[in-house]
C-alpha cells in the first residue's frame, strides 16, 4: 500500500489567511521600458511585450517552516510551472506573455520536506487595451486607423443624420464601449447622431484585467446642407470666389444661394425661381424649394411691390400653401391684385 500522508502534513497551513488571496504587483521596471521602446520604433503597441510580475504572500506561523514553492499556469487549477523561493515570502516571475491569463498559487514546506496544502488562487489578465481596427460605416477616418493611433477626424454630408461605429478588438476577451454603450467586437454599434458641426465619439477599450484602458477619440463633422451643396459643386468648403452665397459664376443673375435655395443646378444657367399668375382680385406666386435649404436655416421671403423703387418692396407672409414634392416643396403665395394695374412680385433668401 502506498504510504498514507504524514500527519504532520495536517498542522501545515496555507501560507497567510486562505480567505486571503496571492497580492500581485506589476514589474514596472521591464514593462515600462517594453511599452517606451514600443513606442519609439513606432512598432504596434499590440506587438504583447513580455511582463514581469511580484508576488507576495503572508508567512506561515510554525517555527518549522523553511521555504514556499510557487506555482503557475495558464488554466486555473492547472499549474505547470514550480518556483522554489526559499523562506520568502515575495517572488518575481519574469517573461510572462503580455496576451494570456496566468494562475498562481503557493504553498510552505517544512524541516522534513513535507508540503502543505495550496493557497487560495491568484489570477492575473492580460494588460491588452486595444483596438486591431475601427471603422466607421462608410466613412473614412483621418489619419487611416493605427492601434496605437487615438485621435481621428472624419466628416460627413448633410445627409448622414447617423453613423455607426465597428471596433474590432485586438483582445477579444477585452470589452468595448461606444459612447458609454457596451458593444461587441467586430459589431455594429447602435445608431450615433450627429448634429450639425462637430460630434464627438467616444470608443474605450477596457482589457481583460478589467482595469487598463484605452480610449479613442473621433471628431465627426456633419456638413450643414449649404456646405455640402458648395463642396459638391465647387469642391470646396470655403464661401469665396465661385463659390461664394452671393457670386454668379453662370452670369445668369442668380446668385449661388438662390440656387441652393430653390434646387437649381449651379453648373447651367438658372431661369426666374418663382411663376407669377392671376385669379381674380389675387396674384399667386409659385417657387420650389430645397428641403434642406429650409432644415438649414434658409429664411424665404415673396416680396412685392408696385413702383420698383428701392426699400419699398412688401413682404407677404400669410396665405402660403406648400405641396410637398419629395426633396423639395412647392410653395404658393397669394397677396391682393391691388388698384394700380400693375403689381410686381419676388423671392428672397436670406442665409442662416
Amino acid at each position: 500500500m502506498p504510504p498514507t500522508r504524514p500527519r504532520a502534513a495536517a498542522r501545515l497551513a496555507a501560507p497567510g489567511v486562505r480567505s486571503l488571496p496571492l497580492r500581485i504587483s506589476e514589474g514596472a521596471a521591464q514593462f515600462g521600458c517594453l511599452l517606451a521602446l514600443l513606442a519609439l520604433t513606432g512598432q504596434a503597441i499590440g506587438a504583447t511585450p513580455s511582463r514581469t510580475i511580484v508576488l507576495t504572500w503572508d508567512a506561515n506561523t510554525e517555527a518549522d517552516i523553511v521555504g514556499y514553492k510557487l506555482r503557475y499556469g495558464t488554466a486555473s487549477g492547472v499549474y505547470d510551472q514550480v518556483l522554489d523561493v526559499g523562506n520568502s515570502t515575495t517572488a518575481t516571475v519574469s517573461n510572462l506573455a503580455g496576451d494570456a491569463s496566468y494562475f498562481f498559487v503557493v504553498s510552505a514546506y517544512n524541516t522534513e520536506g513535507i508540503e502543505g496544502p495550496l493557497s487560495d488562487e491568484a489570477v492575473i489578465r492580460p494588460k491588452i487595451a486595444e483596438l486591431a481596427s475601427l471603422t466607421l460605416s462608410d466613412v473614412f477616418l483621418h489619419p487611416g486607423f493605427a492601434s496605437g493611433t487615438l485621435d481621428y477626424a472624419a466628416r460627413v454630408p448633410y445627409a448622414t443624420a447617423s453613423l455607426f461605429v465597428l471596433p474590432t478588438l485586438m483582445d477579444d476577451a477585452a470589452t468595448v464601449t461606444v459612447n458609454g454603450a457596451s458593444g461587441a467586437s467586430g459589431g455594429a454599434s447602435a445608431p450615433v447622431a450627429l448634429q450639425v458641426g462637430r460630434n464627438t465619439v467616444t470608443v474605450v477599450v477596457t482589457a481583460q484585467n478589467g482595469f487598463t484602458t484605452r480610449t479613442y477619440t473621433v471628431e465627426v463633422t456633419r456638413l450643414s446642407a449649404l456646405e455640402t451643396w458648395r463642396l459638391e459643386n465647387f469642391d470646396t468648403l470655403s464661401n469665396t470666389g465661385a463659390a461664394a452665397d452671393s457670386a454668379t459664376p453662370r452670369n445668369d443673375g442668380i446668385t449661388n444661394l438662390m440656387k441652393f435655395a430653390t434646387a437649381m443646378d449651379p453648373a447651367v444657367p438658372g431661369t426666374n425661381p418663382g411663376t407669377l399668375s392671376r385669379i381674380g382680385g389675387l396674384l399667386f406666386f409659385n417657387y420650389t424649394r430645397s428641403k434642406a435649404a429650409v432644415a438649414s436655416g434658409v429664411i424665404f421671403t415673396v416680396e412685392w411691390s408696385d413702383d420698383l423703387i428701392a426699400g419699398g418692396w412688401s413682404r407677404s407672409r400669410p396665405g402660403e400653401i406648400v405641396v410637398d414634392q419629395g426633396a423639395t416643396e412647392l410653395v404658393t403665395a397669394a397677396v391682393a391684385a391691388g388698384t394700380t394695374g400693375r403689381r410686381f412680385m419676388r423671392l428672397a433668401v436670406t442665409a442662416p
